[in-house]
């Protein structure tokens, strides 16, 4: 072990080092992700405002825990991400003709879909349910597939509803959201082309069951969509 890999373990506590802290950093947009701030949320200027300020204070959060728990790796890869993250993030977060877009038309995409019980029970559901059952599968493969066909199936089951009932130029506002506030990184993950809803690969996997019990999860990912997007996949 180098004389700098010491410093950096004598240098911190083991009660400073646990996942609870960023589940913590990770919570900071939690007042945000029930029905009741959805409208606000995502319906006007100074919504769009609180989830800016948070999710700012949620990256100088997670900054700040790897500061005193990472190695500088750690540190090197999620300054890189994260500025870029921040970046893309703001394009919402700035006047201009993006947030202009969205504001006009997310009054109709939040009452008319995000808040109804179908969009939750056909949409996020299932969605919620296929990354909890993700652990189940010990394919490293097998969990992208189900990762990557159950988020374009959620996708286009949104798309579906947004544009029945509010339009397509709703439903492209809210593509441009999504793209910008999670710097379009699931798309880039799991392209569409390759995890279509209706290819082979998605058709095969087993439908996930749903159970009310653990639709919240207990995984990484489910908590991030959670407390980040609870607005977006709240599931009850």
């Amino acid at each position: 072990m180098t004389a700098a890999e010491n410093r950096w373990r004598s240098g911190r506590k083991k009660s400073d080092c646990h996942l609870k802290k960023i589940e913590s950093c990770l919570g900071i947009n939690k007042k945000l992700q029930n029905d009741s701030a959805a409208s606000s949320l995502l319906t006007t200027s100074r919504g769009l405002d609180d989830l800016c300020i948070n999710t700012h204070e949620m990256i100088k959060c997670l900054k700040s825990h790897l500061k005193i728990c990472g190695t500088m790796i750690h540190r090197d890869l999620f300054n890189l991400y994260s500025e870029e993250f921040i970046k893309s993030f703001d394009q919402v977060c700035q006047a201009g003709e993006l947030r202009t877009d969205f504001l006009k038309e997310s009054p109709c995409i939040v009452d008319k879909v995000l808040l109804t019980k179908n969009y939750k029970t056909s949409c996020n559901q299932p969605f919620l349910m296929a990354l909890n059952q993700m652990r189940e599968t010990q394919s490293m493969d097998d969990r992208m597939d189900m990762t990557c066909c159950s988020y374009n199936k959620w996708r286009h089951c949104m798309h579906e509803k947004i544009i029945k009932e509010c339009g397509q130029p709703a439903k492209l506002a809210m593509d441009d959201f999504v793209k910008f506030t999670s710097r379009d990184l699931a798309n880039m993950v799991c392209p569409n082309d390759t995890f279509d809803p209706s290819s082979k690969v998605c058709q095969s996997l087993k439908a996930p069951r749903i159970d009310f019990d653990q639709m919240k999860g207990d995984n990484i990912i489910t908590k991030y969509l959670l407390s980040q997007y609870g607005f977006l996949f709240h599931p009850t």
